[in-house]
């Protein structure tokens, strides 16, 4: 018979995963979730994936990078299946690149105690973000890792990421069978003036000795070789001599794809755009313009838009100082597929093209309705609000069943006393009443959708 005490902690696994989720989004909720994870054994693998499902590891501090390959190593853990969100960032200091993409580059060829790769262990990851990462300077074998061992990533974020050639681009995203989803933040190709630097691993080759002869170069703090030698409950190493990284990995375009994000002020993002094209089974793509954007990269959006077979939502953000005329660029997206967009997010921050653009991308030419259901303006200090809200009253956009508009108001500290996120302001401040002077001026600039009832307006407090 089960004491007291076991049958207290003996809670059905469904409330275990209750009380952690509210642990996990309350406010000190880290420091319960390790207390939760020596309960009992049934609260261990709940608490440590509340705790470790979304890793962030920076290559400008080893002696973290290394505490987690031990955490992840040790015979008593099944860490690796608790991430389902890894991140891999090259530090700010450019000082470390070097030691920075060679670390890397030794993570991704890390082996645990049986023999296994590392990555291998990853058997639920569901998001990789990579950050200022120099994929040119990565090793071949580095490389050949991060082309065969994310089988089951569906979102990919590429931030700042330096590719060697567009090919090298293609076959990374064509290595994720399963992916759903890719954003691309300032992606770009290594330039030619440098060109003459050679790759970290070369500077830095490694002898054909032991695993520790590999290791040592990087190691500063004598516990690691300890930590990396010692104890039998946790030991990793680095083989560079895989013979299961001379099997060419089979590449395809993921058959999955359905979201794209790009920021589009970049002179090499048409090739990462015609990369990535066709893409039949593309839902929704969301494109930022920041400094422009030519006629090159807007024909390879239209051609990407022209692609899909079933688009149902576009998140077009541009910014004012973007460069004077943009529609004569935008006419390259008029190829939608206008029998499927239901929604549409609109950021033109103060600029005129907010009706040419509807009026291209919506309005068929054969004068059918269109399907559009949604349309976001997000910008409230749009100058043509009043124009807009006569171009929607067309019979072409009788299905529109939302108009949304953002209403903005700056709160400071002393207007939240009630609220310590500070996302929302007391009753009775400035802020709030700022808001419904905001919100009845947007209703009066936009009467007629007002009047039809499909005018949302959602209320948003910054610092």
């Amino acid at each position: 018979m089960e004491s007291p005490s076991q049958a207290f902690y003996e809670f059905p696994t469904e409330i275990i995963h209750l009380i952690l989720g509210h642990l996990q989004t309350s406010s000190g909720g880290k420091h319960y979730l390790k207390l939760c994870s020596l309960v009992s054994h049934s609260w261990t693998f709940p608490a440590q994936s509340c705790l470790f499902s979304d890793v962030q590891l920076v290559f400008d501090n080893e002696e973290r990078v290394y505490h987690f390959l031990e955490l992840c190593s040790r015979s008593d853990t099944n860490l690796p299946l608790c991430v389902k969100s890894l991140r891999l960032w090259r530090g700010n200091n450019r000082a470390q690149d070097d030691s920075s993409t060679l670390l890397l580059d030794r993570f991704l060829q890390c082996r645990v105690t049986k023999g296994k790769l590392l990555l291998d262990l990853f058997q639920n990851l569901v998001t990789l973000e990579l950050g200022r990462i120099e994929h040119w300077r990565l090793s071949d074998k580095a490389k050949k890792v991060l082309l065969s061992r994310f089988q089951t990533v569906l979102k990919l974020q590429l931030c700042n990421v330096v590719f060697g050639s567009v090919n090298d681009f293609q076959d990374f995203t064509y290595s994720f069978p399963r992916l759903e989803s890719i954003k691309l933040v300032d992606v770009s190709l290594r330039k030619e003036d440098v060109s003459a630097r050679r790759p970290a691993h070369q500077r830095h080759s490694s002898s054909s000795g032991s695993r520790f002869e590999n290791v040592l170069p990087l190691l500063r703090n004598p516990l690691q070789i300890f930590k990396m030698s010692g104890s039998p409950r946790s030991s990793f190493s680095f083989d560079f001599n895989d013979p299961s990284l001379d099997i060419e990995p089979v590449l395809r375009p993921p058959s999955e794809l359905q979201s794209i994000s790009l920021t589009v002020d970049l002179d090499g993002l048409p090739l990462f755009i015609n990369a990535l094209t066709p893409c039949s089974t593309l839902r929704s793509l969301t494109f930022r313009v920041t400094y422009g954007v030519s006629f090159e990269c807007a024909e390879a959006l239209g051609k990407l838009v022209e692609s899909s077979l079933s688009l149902q939502q576009m998140n077009i953000d541009v910014h004012s100082f973007s460069m004077n005329d943009l529609d004569p660029r935008f006419k390259h997206l008029g190829r939608v597929q206008r029998s499927s967009l239901r929604k549409l997010y609109l950021n033109f921050h103060n600029t005129p093209y907010i009706i040419p653009f509807l009026a291209r991308l919506i309005v068929p030419p054969n004068g059918f309705d269109s399907p559009l259901e949604t349309v976001v303006i997000k910008e409230e200090t749009q100058t043509d609000l009043e124009e807009i809200d006569d171009f929607l009253q067309g019979p072409c956009f009788s299905s529109i069943q939302e108009i949304r508009c953002t209403a903005s108001v700056r709160v400071y500290p002393r207007h939240c006393r009630g609220d310590a996120e500070f996302t929302r302001p007391d009753e009775d401040t400035a802020p709030i009443f700022m808001m419904a002077e905001k919100i009845e001026t947007l209703r009066e600039r936009m009467p007629n959708c007002n009047a039809r009832e499909i005018l949302t307006i959602k209320e948003h407090y910054y610092q």
